[in-house]
Parts: structure tokens; C-alpha cells; sequence
């Protein structure tokens, strides 16, 4: 045990040495635009390694689960995912913070055996999540569930929470022992799913036993019904029996081996299916499987495990998803594959089916750490490529949490280490071969990816950084582009029109025509800010309408998608406003059922409406986004800039933005339900503005702030007011380009009429 200790801790502090040696470090900017010889400093939100959570989910990983450290080392872990749990239930989104919650009860599970939820494991919002969870359950008539969490609630809540939660505890044992009808079979299969919920969520000796004797006798009953042939000639048997019966004897067996492996005892396992009935329905191989683990308990045997219950899940999937779901499954097969890595780190297949489940679990920051030791062992290229595409995977799904940004840097920034030995390896290539290793994607595509998400959240410095690491490894538009556009926010005008020029000629620009779309329209719109002739201002225009329309020709509803909305703000720019709307209602047509998409294209509607002072346009936007059932948080903003051009018309309200500031007016704790509260008229402007702490939150409030300037007759007031927004960092926002457009207006005066032979196609 001492020497598996020292071993964790040495891992560790090499991940941790690894994180603070990164690949591109120094000082200031040389001739930024040649390949390779960029150097600036790494901003310091990126120079910390692993953190504290992530050091000890790794040591978890690795420790035996009978450990004593592992409680403490949870409460490193869980009071975060917990956070994010009332996070989703305070924003309105119950399925997720259940979600979250259930991951909270499977790591302690799957962790350590010391499986009790303290107070200092569950961290400040334990109890909070647990009233939520409750209402939850309860609502959708969940009594395994909901016992499990009255049992929690009656330990850690207060006096009020523990009296309450014993007499629903009563109520519940009641319903268990009166309330079930239909037939024998369809009682047992209820009482199974109860005691099988119950014990996944919360596994101790009295739980096991529970679900234990539930699953044999609901699959024992089914085994006799089976047997008498009598009743089912006689058509005595109902549905509802028959298809309870018919699903023990397919589940049955399956469902009581992974009770007991979910506590690591292949041996009980055993003993119960051959001591019943049930060995009649048992599949050899999994009998074989089983044997295994009882005869050697190394990597090979879990491995080979929890292959055979993934196929049983993926065979009997529906099954599963109505009896009882398939979550717990999935966390039997984590014991499996964690098992597995905990006795062989080196195993691709293990690393990446924990890192896997870890971001499943709100964990994804633990990815690259957890593959590392894999990928030195196998250097692969396909297992190279399948390690970064999962940590962009982690990235993404971080996107969901509350604070995207740093959770996604958490991510990027553990993989340090990782990218390091990637970069060796494609210095060993160019050495050997002459060429780098191609990787699909490489490395340059997750510091594009990281880059995009500092620049969407507004840290300008270290989207730069990432977008410079990119070019160090290929030269691509897709990093080219926006980093040429924060030049140009940050003043360095001439090296921002350098990169626009090269990233006309980059690979992937050529490949796809929308880049060369959004180069040339950012160049246009530069030649505007630049005060420089018409020509300037036009010649990339009309390029780009050329491209646009190339591109709708393109075998790709999100590519057709794209290039009408460019057609849209490009004939904006030639004043053809009319030809402009019709490009927005292809765009939609284009894409009728990606809400991703419809999103894109109804922000700019309403947004353009804004502009133009298009009440109709803006309205009937907001009702297209009401009948595609968009996101909350979208349709408040899209009800916002609506209210927004009722004031500024000085029109009645016709009520749809009310209801949607009605969704979220309770929930003034979140941004999103401030700006409904700013919206409905609760809150002033500048109450917003004080209560914005994230740099976007704060541009946005600085464009709030100036429309109502605006409205209020202000224009200096206003004008100054969209020069703050335009001056930050909220270069991403759809609010700095209505800030641009108000500002200086749509410059159809430089652009000139447009082109007679390209308004012939367009109006077709």
C-alpha cells in the first residue's frame, strides 16, 4: 500500500511539473507574421496546473476504493459537482441537475467504499440539492429514487428536513406494502425496480440484499410462468404480465451480476445465479466472465467484463431505458473499466472509457491526465487522434457549465502535459521522416477551439495566446481570422490586415468558401473604420457576394445556412434591405430543424429589426423562435431587443415579451434573469449594469445602458454608451455589432449600389 502511495504521488507531481513547462513561453511579440517566431507571455489565468480537484480525482482513480484517505479526498471533489448541480436547478433546468446529482451519488459509489454523504462530502448546496431532487422525483412518481433521497435527507438536513423526510419515508413503505396493482409478475417487476434504484443510488449491506431478493423473485416468478403452459393456452395471462415476465427472463440475469459487481463481488454473483433458478437463464459466457474475475482479478478479466455488459446493454437497450433506465448500468460498467485502469494506467481501451465517464460526470478536466500514461505506452496515431478528440469533447461539454470559460481552461490547461508529448512525438516524425505525424484533429485544432471560447467569453489576451499557438503548428484561417480581428480591436491594424491576407490563401479557406466570406467582409468593414476610399470599402464586398453565393450551392444545410445569413449583412451593407430578408428566410429554410442554427439566423432577424426599427420584422422573429422552442436564455434576449423596439417606437406591447420575461423573473440570482427583470421594467438600467461581474456581462450591460440613453432621447448619452461597448471585449456578441451598426451606421453610401448582375440571381 506504501509503495502504490508513493507511486500516485509521484505521477502527480510529474502532471504537475508538465503543466508549468507549456510549449510557448517568453516575452512581447517579433514580426508576429511569420510562422513559428510569435513569442508572448502565457496570460495568467493559463499558467496553473492541475487543480487541487484534479489531483485528487487522479489519486482516487488509482487508490484502492478501500482506502481511508478516499472520504477526504472526496471532499476535495464532490462539493463542486454538487455547486453545478444546484446551479442547473436554480436556472430552471431540472433534468440536468438531476442528472448532475445522480453523477454525484455514482462517484462516491464508485470511489470508495466508505460510501456514507456527509456534510463535508456534499459541501454547502448538499442540502439544497437534495430539496430540489426531491420535488423532482416525487413529481414524476420516482419511489426508488425518492426514498433514496428521504433517506439522505433525513441524515444531513436540518430538524425540520429530518421530520419531514421520515414521515414521506413512512408514507412510501406504506405504498410498498398496499398500494401496487395488476398482476403477480407486475408487482414483483415494481418492487425490483424500487429495491434496483435504491441500492445503484445508495449502496449498503441492506440495500444489496433488498434488490438481490426483489430481481430473484420477480425473474423466479417469471421462470414458473414459463413453465406453465396452461395458463397462457387458456389466454388468462394479461399483457402487461406477459411483457413483465418476458423482460426478466432477458434482464434477470444480467441485472443480478451487475448488483454484485457494482460492489466488486464477482464470487456473490456466482453463488446466487448458480444457487437459483435463474442459472437456467444465465449466459455461459458471462458465467465464464465471472469465473474469471474470482480467478484473477487483473485488467484483462474487468476489460473483458465490461465488454460483455456493453453489448448487453446496447442489445437490450430499450429494455433498460423502460424498466428502469440505463444510467445505472453505465456505472457498473465504470466500476469495470476503473478496476481495469486502476491495475493497468497503460490499457488505451480503459483510459478512455473512464475519461469518458469522468466527463460525463461533470469531471472532463481529469481527460488528458488519465490518457497520458496510455499514450506514452502506445504512441499510436489513431490512439493520438482519439485522445484529442476526446479532450476537445471535454471542452464542449464544459461549455454547459455556468462558468464556461474556466471550466473549459481547467480542461485545456490539464492537458498540458499531454500536448507536450504530442509535440515530441511530431518532432521525432520530422526528424525520421520529414514530416510531422498528421493527426486529425491536431493539436492546432483544441487551441483553436480553446481560443474561440476565451474570445466568446471576452478574455481577448488568452484567445490570442491560444489562436498563436495554432499558427505555430499550421497556418489556418479558422485561427488566422479571429485573431486578425482582436488585432484590429487592439490597435495593431497593419499586422490584423497581414493576417486577413493570409488567411485568403490558408488550406481550409480554400477548401471552404464561407471563410473566404467572412475574411473579405471583415476587410470591408475595417476599410470602413479606416475611413478609407470607397473602393476599399466595395471591392471586398462584392467578392464576398460573389462567394456567398457559391457557397449556397454547397451540399450542406449548415454551409447554405451560413451564406444566407452573410447575403443578409453583406446586402444590408448595399442598403438592399428587402433583398436582405429574403436571404434571412432561405437561411431558415435552409436549416428547419437544427435549433443551433435557427438561433443564429433568428438573432440576427431580431437583431436587424432593432436596427431598422422593424417592429413587425422583430416580432414575428420572436414568435418564429416561441414555435421552434428554443432555449430560455435565447428567447429572453430575443424578447429583450423586441421590448426594446416597442419603447423605442413608443409602441403598446402586444404581450409575448412579457411572457417570456415571465419564464425566468424569479430567478434575478442569474444574469439571464435579470436581463427578463430589466426587460419587464422591475429593474433600472443601472441596477443592471452594477450587478454585472463577467466581462461579457458587463459589455452587455453597457449596451443596455445605451439603448436606454437611446430610448430616453440621450443620443450623446447613447453614442457614448456603444463606443464602451465597442471598446471592450464582447467582440462575439450579437450586441457589439448592433452597438457597430447604430454607431456608424451601414456605410451603403461607401458601398455603392449594388452589383446589376448579381441582384438578377439574388432576387431569384
Amino acid at each position: 500500500m506504501c509503495d502504490q502511495r508513493k507511486w500516485v504521488w509521484a505521477s502527480v507531481v510529474l502532471l504537475l511539473w508538465g503543466c508549468a513547462h507549456t510549449s510557448s513561453s517568453g516575452g512581447g511579440i517579433s514580426d508576429p507574421k511569420k510562422a513559428g517566431t510569435m513569442r508572448m507571455s502565457v496570460p495568467l489565468s493559463m499558467r496553473t496546473g492541475l487543480s487541487t480537484r484534479s489531483q485528487a480525482l487522479f489519486i482516487l482513480l488509482l487508490n484502492d476504493p478501500r482506502a481511508d484517505e478516499n472520504v477526504s479526498l472526496l471532499v476535495q471533489v464532490v462539493p463542486e459537482q454538487m455547486r453545478r448541480a444546484a446551479f442547473h436547478f436554480a436556472e430552471r433546468r431540472p433534468e440536468q441537475g438531476l442528472r448532475a446529482f445522480y453523477d454525484v451519488l455514482y462517484l462516491v459509489n464508485l470511489m470508495s467504499d466508505q460510501r456514507e454523504l456527509t456534510h463535508d462530502v456534499l459541501g454547502p448546496y448538499g442540502v439544497e440539492v437534495l430539496r430540489s431532487a426531491i420535488k423532482e422525483v416525487a413529481r414524476a412518481g420516482d419511489e426508488g429514487r425518492a426514498w433514496t433521497f428521504y433517506e439522505l435527507l433525513s441524515q444531513v438536513g436540518s430538524s425540520a428536513d429530518r421530520a419531514s423526510a421520515r414521515e414521506h419515508l413512512i408514507i412510501l413503505k406504506d405504498w410498498l406494502d398496499q398500494t401496487m396493482s395488476g398482476g403477480p409478475i407486475s408487482r414483483a417487476s415494481v418492487l425490483a425496480r424500487f429495491y434496483v434504484q435504491r441500492y445503484f443510488l445508495r449502496p449498503t449491506a441492506d440495500s444489496k440484499e433488498g434488490a438481490v431478493r426483489a430481481v430473484r423473485a420477480w425473474v423466479e416468478q417469471a421462470l414458473a410462468l414459463r413453465d406453465s403452459h396452461l395458463m397462457l393456452s387458456r389466454g388468462e395471462l394479461s399483457r402487461s404480465e406477459a411483457e413483465e415476465g418476458t423482460r426478466a427472463l432477458r434482464m434477470g440475469a444480467t441485472l443480478l451480476a451487475s448488483i454484485y459487481l457494482y460492489d466488486r463481488d464477482p464470487s456473490g454473483a456466482i453463488s446466487t445465479l448458480l444457487g437459483s433458478r435463474i442459472s437456467e437463464i444465465l449466459p455461459r459466457e458471462l458465467l465464464i466472465a465471472l469465473q474469471s474475475l474470482t480467478i484473477k482479478q487483473d485488467a484483462t478479466a474487468y476489460l473483458h467484463m465490461a465488454r460483455l455488459l456493453r453489448a448487453a446493454l446496447e442489445v437490450r437497450e430499450g429494455q433498460w431505458d423502460k424498466w428502469i433506465g440505463s444510467d445505472w448500468l453505465m456505472a457498473v460498467l465504470f466500476q469495470l473499466m476503473k478496476e481495469a485502469y486502476r491495475l493497468d494506467p497503460t490499457l488505451p481501451e480503459a483510459a478512455e472509457a473512464v475519461a469518458l465517464a469522468l466527463q460525463t460526470y461533470g469531471l472532463g478536466e481529469a481527460t488528458a491526465p488519465i490518457l497520458l500514461k496510455a499514450i506514452k505506452a502506445h504512441p499510436e496515431s489513431h490512439l493520438i487522434e482519439g485522445s484529442l478528440g476526446l479532450i476537445m469533447r471535454a471542452m464542449g461539454l464544459a461549455l454547459e457549465l455556468e462558468e464556461e470559460e474556466q471550466s473549459a481552461r481547467a480542461v485545456y490547461q490539464s492537458a498540458q502535459p499531454f500536448f507536450d508529448f504530442v509535440e515530441e512525438i511530431q518532432k521525432k516524425s520530422q526528424v525520421q521522416f520529414g514530416t510531422p505525424i498528421p493527426l486529425q484533429p491536431g493539436l492546432e485544432h483544441i487551441h483553436i477551439m480553446m481560443g474561440k471560447i476565451e474570445l466568446r467569453s471576452g478574455q481577448m489576451e488568452e484567445a490570442r495566446f491560444c489562436f498563436y499557438r495554432a499558427l505555430e503548428k499550421e497556418r489556418l484561417a479558422e485561427a488566422l481570422l479571429p485573431l486578425a480581428r482582436i488585432e484590429w480591436h487592439q490597435g495593431y491594424s497593419s499586422q490584423a490586415l497581414a493576417k486577413l491576407d493570409e488567411a485568403m490563401q490558408a488550406q481550409d479557406a480554400i477548401q471552404s468558401p464561407m471563410f473566404q466570406v467572412h475574411v473579405l467582409f471583415y476587410r470591408s468593414d475595417m476599410a470602413v473604420e479606416k475611413g478609407r476610399d470607397a473602393a476599399a470599402v466595395r471591392d471586398p464586398l462584392v467578392k464576398a457576394l460573389k462567394a456567398a453565393k457559391q457557397a449556397r450551392e454547397w451540399n450542406s444545410d449548415e454551409v447554405r445556412a451560413d451564406a444566407e445569413r452573410m447575403l443578409c449583412r453583406i446586402l444590408d451593407r448595399f442598403g438592399e434591405a428587402e433583398l436582405a430578408r429574403k436571404a434571412l428566410d432561405r437561411a431558415l429554410e435552409a436549416t428547419p430543424t437544427d435549433k443551433n442554427q435557427l438561433s443564429e439566423t433568428l438573432s440576427l432577424q431580431i437583431s436587424r429589426s432593432l436596427v431598422h426599427g422593424n417592429l413587425a420584422e422583430g416580432r414575428e422573429g420572436l414568435g418564429r423562435a416561441l414555435s421552434f422552442d428554443l432555449k430560455v436564455d435565447m428567447l429572453v434576449y430575443y424578447a429583450l431587443w423586441v421590448r426594446l423596439l416597442e419603447r423605442r417606437l413608443n409602441t403598446s406591447s402586444d404581450g409575448v415579451a412579457d411572457r417570456v420575461f415571465d419564464l425566468v423573473l424569479e430567478e434575478q440570482q442569474s444574469w439571464i434573469g435579470r436581463l427578463a427583470a430589466f426587460g419587464a421594467g422591475r429593474i433600472q438600467a443601472e441596477a443592471l449594469g452594477a450587478s454585472a461581474v463577467t466581462p461579457i456581462q458587463r459589455a452587455e450591460a453597457s449596451f443596455y445602458m445605451a439603448m436606454d440613453k437611446l430610448i430616453a432621447g440621450d443620443k450623446a448619452g447613447a453614442a457614448e454608451g456603444f463606443k464602451e461597448v465597442l471598446e471592450g471585449p464582447g467582440m462575439e456578441l450579437v450586441e457589439f455589432s448592433v452597438a457597430r451598426d447604430f454607431l456608424k451606421g451601414w456605410h451603403s453610401e461607401l458601398a455603392g449600389l449594388l452589383p446589376e448582375e448579381e441582384a438578377t440571381h439574388l432576387i431569384q
